[in-house]
């Protein structure tokens, strides 16, 4: 039987033709699909669904397995012989799991059980085979183009076999050179992503809603959580009041063109607060316009924690070093005064005085003394301090 020709895509809206015996499915697909731009057309049972893809040109077919009259294995068979390039999805229930199968040995291109709970899977689905078909036209019209081209340039060449015999070399040296520079972009990508993929620093782009749309795994490992799971989450569920307010003013300087050095805190899923450094930069698409940002973020939690202890330890050296300076000058004013507590009570032994008054010198005397350590030790303690180490 000879093939069917059909127009597909353009201007127009793509045409999705659904076949289902039961109004309220095809209802509900019309409605979600048309909603999404489609231009969507109605079958009640496969004998008619076949005379609407002979005379509406559908560029896919949802079509149901048990229907009345003709079922759907004999619109995937009709399909098949005629229309091989027109993507057909059986969307059927589950108590046919069999046939579904069979139809898709027979050509169906994917199968969605009824009911359809996710609607914009089954909208990527359509999607995805619609474009599938896009690239079979495009092959097949290449390949028929190619043969062609060889028929005509065989015909005019026929009589001129060294130059034919040139013009193959010329085409197998463009050949392999298109082939050592696939290799090379080939590798070059691997390099690009090896090295994205090891970086110490987290790397990754999100788009005007701050929704992250790649992160590399040190970028997980600085949220505390898998790289791909934070793909599609936004950079606010992971901020603080503050951070949310100074994330709102770089996004606005992102979209005005501006580069960016700035600080967050990240509050983890783990509930670890996470300091990092973040450097960015504006993405365009190939229009030119504003379509995201990507980000390198480097995590210095550590690095402030050690500023925190350098500065309490200079903070308690300080206090040390000040608690020494008035023990020393403490010292300095003790030394003459137990100096002369001294010689007193020596003066007063010599003259013959009771020991108790002399005993009332040394009560001060031995006070001072006491003091004075004290405060010696106090100031070897605080300066003994400083240099321990103090994490939180």
């Amino acid at each position: 039987m000879s093939e069917l020709q059909i127009p597909y895509g353009g201007a127009q809206p793509q045409r999705i033709l659904t076949i289902d015996d039961e109004p309220g499915v095809r209802r509900s697909l019309r409605a979600y699909l048309e909603d999404s731009g489609f231009d969507v057309i109605e079958a009640g049972n496969g004998r008619e669904g076949i005379e609407k893809i002979r005379s509406a040109a559908p560029d896919l077919v949802l079509c149901d397995l048990r229907m009345p009259e003709v079922d759907g294995l004999d619109v995937v068979r009709f399909v098949g012989e005629n229309l091989p390039e027109l993507p057909i999805i059986i969307v059927s229930g589950t108590g046919v799991i069999g046939d579904a199968v069979e139809a898709v040995r027979m050509g169906a291109w994917d199968y969605v059980l009824k009911p359809v709970e996710d609607m914009a899977a089954f909208e990527h689905i359509i999607v995805r085979s619609l474009e599938r078909a896009a690239l079979r036209r495009e092959n097949r019209q290449y390949k028929e183009h190619l043969i062609d081209e060889v028929r005509r340039q065989t015909a005019e060449i026929r009589d001129q076999a060294e130059q034919l015999e040139s013009i193959n070399s010329a085409l197998r040296n463009e050949i392999a050179e298109r082939q050592r520079a696939e290799f090379s972009i080939a590798e070059s990508e691997r390099r690009y992503r090896e090295l994205v993929e090891n970086l110490q620093e987290g790397l990754c782009t999100v788009n005007p809603k701050t929704e992250f749309t790649y992160c590399n795994p040190a970028m997980g490992r600085i949220f505390e959580m898998p790289a791909a799971e934070l793909v599609g989450r936004s950079v606010y569920d992971f901020l603080t009041e503050e951070g949310r307010t100074r994330m709102k003013q770089q996004t606005r300087e992102r979209s005005q063109g501006r580069h960016g050095h700035y600080e967050l805190e990240i509050d983890t899923p783990s509930g670890n607060i996470k300091h990092v450094i973040v450097r960015s930069r504006p993405l365009y698409d190939t229009n030119g316009d504003y379509c995201g940002a990507t980000a390198i973020a480097q995590d210095i939690t550590e690095q402030k924690k050690l500023e925190s202890h350098l500065r309490h330890a200079q903070k308690m050296e300080t206090v040390g070093t000040l608690a020494g300076g008035i023990a020393h000058d403490f010292n300095n004013i003790l030394t003459p005064i137990l100096g002369f507590a001294g010689n007193g009570r020596r003066r007063l032994g010599r003259q013959g005085q009771s020991p108790r008054t002399s005993s009332k010198l040394s009560l001060p005397h031995s006070a001072l003394v006491i003091l004075s350590n004290r405060f010696s030790s106090s100031a070897a303690r605080l300066k003994a301090r400083a240099n321990q180490p103090k994490f939180t």
